[in-house]
């Protein structure tokens, strides 16, 4: 049995060659992505993606429920969190009486939307995973503030009767000595029909998103590059209406644009790193130069990276995200193949080969 053993490890040792591969699996909503055909190891990539991104509960239908989308710019005077104090989205009933709901920007706001959907499903068994296995915390998706740089939040409100059209957004802002202006780049609002829960960008990471399927309904058409609402030259306020120049809402026909989960726009990054034996993210391990074979559990690997990336998603609006490699890599390995041991050479088997 031993011989056999032996061999075994000497055959995956020069298999493998000393190479680690980091598979990340993120999210970039909304979006679209497509594998590589040609390639085997991004089909085994999106076999893994199927297997730990699917939604987070079955889903829980909802009613006269929407999401209104903000998309910021980069930071301008300060941080955008304390330039906007709130938004009023103006609407009309199907009887044709006005209404208003006022949502107030910060940690109120989110942490409304975000716990409903936490109700619904969420990944807490996979942060205390984390927690656990790579000591790796950070805070929980509800408490982040709203309107970073280049971030897109998600207010999710509720109405008491159902909407016809809606007319208006208003913008309220302050000026003080480090706050005077708020870029924007997009906003939309969304009909929610069926909520999912609350997600995470990547398999792991403290920025998150409501995922949800119902249909967007209105969208503001803005210019190139979006709007800069300067408080000292607006008396502090800035009306969005179909008439407005710079940015105008629109409302979609119809029912508007169907909108799927938020998880069917995945990407995988691949990345290849070359190892020296014993030395590197092999000696995070510290079992190649025994020959010994531990479970990713074992382990104890550490962060040691953060992989942060820009694009831009398909209303044209820059987003930015950044992810621990380390946990997304791994974690998601450890969560499909029910943690594996680690084999000398950086191979994954589990069970082992000579089971």
């Amino acid at each position: 049995m031993k011989k056999r053993q032996n061999g075994s490890t000497a055959l995956l040792r020069r298999a493998a060659a000393l190479m680690l591969v980091l598979l990340l699996c993120l999210q970039f909503l909304p979006g679209q992505a497509r594998a590589d055909e040609g390639s085997a190891s991004t089909g085994v990539a999106w076999k893994t993606m199927d297997n730990t991104q699917n939604t987070a509960s079955a889903g829980q239908k909802m009613t006269n429920t929407f999401i209104l989308e903000v998309s910021s710019g980069t930071r301008q005077g300060g941080g955008t969190a304390d330039n906007v104090l709130y938004f009023v989205v103006h609407y009309t009933t199907l009887t044709m009486e006005q209404r208003s709901v006022v949502l107030v920007t910060g940690e109120e706001a989110i942490s409304a939307g975000f716990d409903t959907a936490a109700a619904a499903g969420n990944r807490n068994e996979r942060r205390e995973t984390v927690y656990r296995v790579f000591g790796y915390g950070t805070m929980e998706l509800n408490e982040k503030k709203a309107l970073g740089s280049l971030e897109t939040d998600q207010f999710m409100f509720t109405t008491t009767e159902d909407v016809l059209s809606f007319d208006k957004i208003q913008i309220f802002g302050k000026r003080n000595e480090e706050h005077g202006n708020w870029s924007c780049q997009g906003m939309r609002i969304y009909r929610v029909d069926t909520l999912y829960g609350l997600e995470m960008y990547g398999w792991y990471s403290d920025t998150g998103f409501i995922d949800f399927a119902g249909a967007l309904i209105m969208d503001v058409r803005m210019p190139a590059g979006g709007v800069t609402c300067r408080w000292s030259t607006s008396a502090g306020m800035f009306d969005i209406t179909p008439n407005t120049l710079n940015a105008k809402l629109t409302m979609l026909s119809g029912t508007g644009t169907p909108v799927g989960s938020q998880l069917r726009s995945r990407i995988v990054f691949r990345i290849d790193l070359t190892d020296v034996g014993g030395a590197g993210f092999e000696s995070l391990k510290g079992s190649y130069s025994s020959g010994g074979m531990t479970r990713i559990s074992d382990l104890k690997f550490c962060e040691t990276a953060a992989l942060s990336i820009r694009y831009t998603d398909i209303y044209g609006c820059v987003r930015e995200i950044t992810l621990p490699v380390i946990v997304n890599a791994l974690g998601q390995i450890m969560e499909v193949l029910e943690d594996p041991y680690i084999l000398p050479g950086s191979c994954i088997a589990s069970p082992p080969p000579w089971d």
